[in-house]
């Protein structure tokens, strides 16, 4: 409607230059209208922009939904993962809170922050773990959110063309716990995660969220905290591999 009342604009100025003052008011009231959406089939220049954005992801929040959706890896996956030098690693559908109080020797420093001690996932699951991939190549020094993106990368191309019904991805503090612990249980004290931190999918207190691990393959588990938005030297995104129900 606007290009149309200029046009219609350029041809009076052109066919009759006398009346090219009004012709030229016509063309900035209808642009002004057009501005203020007042004529039909226009959209403002707002309207353009948002209906070309696509909503972004909730990359955390999918990964938490995905835990309803876990099941027990069948016998196949069970031979790929152990002929892949992995090893499968239970975990329960426990709070870190209830964990920590069960396992207080294992652990140094655990955060305060009460969501993150009260969540529970939503049943228990197998993760399949890889000693020799104890995270993602390049991880560290980035955001919670790009290390959930490398996370997904990583597993379209290094897990599910192997395992059809199989993702890696970020998992929440309680479960890394119990993976780290369990890991030490089954291999004589050796620690799944030596002398770095992974992140988790947790927040404690906002913007902070959750990191678990140590400095030192000495030092006992630690659950700290970090700016979702900043990344760390040691802090870095752990491939685990779990199995998906189709």
């Amino acid at each position: 409607m606007v290009q149309e009342a200029r046009e219609l604009a350029a041809r009076i100025a052109k066919e009759l230059p006398e009346h090219q003052t009004g012709a030229k008011l016509l063309a900035d009231f209808a642009a002004s209208l057009g501005q203020q959406d007042l004529l039909p089939g226009c959209l403002s220049q707002k309207e353009e922009t948002t209906s070309s954005v696509e909503t972004p992801r909730n990359l955390v929040q999918e990964t938490f939904d995905l835990l309803s959706s876990l099941r027990e890896p069948t016998d196949q996956e069970r031979k790929e993962v152990g002929a892949r030098k992995g090893i499968l690693l239970p975990v329960k559908a426990t709070s870190l809170g209830q964990f920590y109080s069960e396992n207080q020797p294992y652990f140094g420093w655990v955060n305060e922050s009460r969501s993150l001690r009260d969540y529970t996932p939503p049943l228990a699951f197998k993760v399949a773990v890889f000693p020799d991939k104890r995270y993602v190549s390049g991880s560290n020094n980035s955001s919670q959110v790009r290390q959930l993106q490398m996370t997904e990368d990583y597993s379209k191309k290094k897990i599910e063309p192997v395992f059809s019904g199989a993702k890696a991805i970020m998992l929440p503090a309680t479960v890394l716990a119990q993976l780290d612990v369990e890991f030490q249980k089954r291999n004589n004290g050796a620690k799944l995660f030596q002398d770095f931190w992974v992140r988790a999918l947790d927040t404690t207190v906002d913007p902070n969220v959750a990191n678990v691990g140590r400095a030192h393959p000495d030092n006992r588990l630690n659950v700290n905290d970090w700016n979702r938005d900043v990344g760390h030297l040691h802090v870095w995104a752990f491939p685990a591999v779990v199995f998906v129900r189709k």
